[in-house]
């Protein structure tokens, strides 16, 4: 199992690496380890997001809202909504992504399958995700089509689009008709969501320089304790835990994928010292930088 790193255009928008470019259809297998990353990041996508957990327990993170996920059951994720991902527990997790542009099961926005089926879900902004249970005949449908289209990928035998095409129809049919999509309205709640985009487009943009409580507050136009509750209300983190976490996944990044000093990674993250930054790295993974870059090298020897 592998996790490939994920395509980002500005602003923390995925860019999935589609099939073919002219098949928009997305594979990934993610894993959780010690070897890899300690979670995925807030982030979004036009794709609907289709996943089932093959090996843990993982919780996906949306705005106020988290679904906590098992070994065998799964989750729909809407279009453009902004999420995350991370294992729960000590165990290493693994989980299924399927991401399926919604012009693959509509056509063009102009079509009769895109006005009558897709749009309504996209549109419906109450609608953030739906809880697949693979011990309910709903659940057990969406995730046994999801499977088969996960193994139609991995065999790409000949003509094989074309049963991926078949399979993901009607993956989105059972999921359209067992949860009753076309009419179930879902009000989303009284809660202003743009303001966590901002957030984290804001430290997304800064996070290698000096960031204070002040200056996000300024940003998104709220008092201090306004900004500091709406994030731990939204996100279940607090802010200040989640620029800590954010920073050291891209040291670990950096770590993996660079010669850079230990010091000038700390540096290139935004830590004011390299022993801040080791103190920050061992509390959140049990090790220091330097034993984890050990690590990694070691494993592709």
């Amino acid at each position: 199992m592998y996790k490939k790193p994920l395509l980002m255009a500005t602003e923390q928008q995925e860019l999935p690496e589609y099939v073919n470019p002219n098949f928009l259809v997305a594979v990934i297998v993610s894993t959780f380890d010690e070897h890899s990353y300690s979670f995925i990041d807030w982030h979004y996508h036009e794709p609907f997001q289709f996943c089932v957990v093959l090996k843990g327990t993982v919780c996906f993170q949306l705005e106020h809202i988290q679904y906590t996920v098992s070994k065998g059951d799964g989750i729909f994720i809407n279009s453009q909504q902004l999420h995350m991902s991370k294992p729960i527990g000590s165990d290493d997790a693994a989980y299924l992504c399927v991401d399926i542009h919604p012009k693959v099961i509509g056509g063009d926005v102009g079509c009769l399958i895109y006005k009558k089926y897709v749009l309504p879900v996209i549109e419906n902004k109450g609608l953030q995700a739906v809880s697949l249970s693979a011990s309910d005949t709903k659940g057990k449908d969406i995730i046994e089509a999801l499977k088969k289209v996960y193994s139609l990928y991995e065999k790409q035998e000949h003509a094989y689009e074309l049963d991926m095409s078949i399979c993901i129809l009607q993956l989105y049919k059972l999921l359209f008709l067992h949860f009753n999509l076309s009419s179930q309205v879902i009000e989303s709640p009284n809660i202003k969501t743009d303001y966590l985009k901002a957030i984290f487009q804001y430290i997304w943009g800064k996070y290698s320089h000096k960031i204070s409580l002040d200056m996000i507050a300024k940003h998104v136009h709220l008092s201090r304790s306004e900004c500091c509750r709406y994030f731990k209300r939204m996100t279940g983190q607090s802010l200040f835990e989640y620029i800590t976490l954010f920073r050291i996944d891209r040291g670990m990044n950096l770590l993996r994928n660079t010669e850079m000093s230990i010091a000038n990674i700390a540096q290139a993250i935004g830590f004011q010292s390299q022993s801040y930054f080791t103190e920050c790295f061992r509390k959140r993974l049990g090790m220091t930088p330097g034993d984890y870059r050990k690590t990694i090298l070691h494993t592709h020897i």
